[in-house]
């Protein structure tokens, strides 16, 4: 099974993206949190000799950037919880590299 994602943001004030750019461009190695709400934009059937494969196309209807230092607090147990549960381990750790996780620090470039 695969999900797609739409290659294209939601406009207008229902993307909260941009309050990110100068921190985007200033730290590029490091992570952010974001938290949207997704729709299928679309499903495409490819009808192969064993049957029907559906893949639908995930889109943004709304994304924000979290910027509060407990917001990124909370999220960071509850996506570890939610992906320890899906991949069937107890604890899981962001593998991140040389990235970190933070909230963000508020300067306009």
């Amino acid at each position: 099974m695969a999900v797609k994602l739409s290659g294209s943001l939601p406009g207008g004030d229902r993307n909260g993206l941009d309050v990110l750019q100068g921190d985007l461009v200033r730290h590029a190695e490091e992570s952010r949190f974001v938290i949207g709400v997704i729709d299928c934009g679309r499903t495409t059937v490819d009808h192969g000799e064993t049957g029907d494969t559906y893949t639908p196309t995930a889109r943004f209807l709304y994304i924000e950037a979290v910027q509060d230092a407990e917001d990124v607090a909370a999220l960071e147990e509850i996506i570890g919880r939610i992906r320890a549960e899906r991949v069937g381990g107890g604890t899981i750790t962001f593998d991140l590299g040389k990235a970190t996780l933070h909230a963000v620090d508020g300067d306009e470039q």
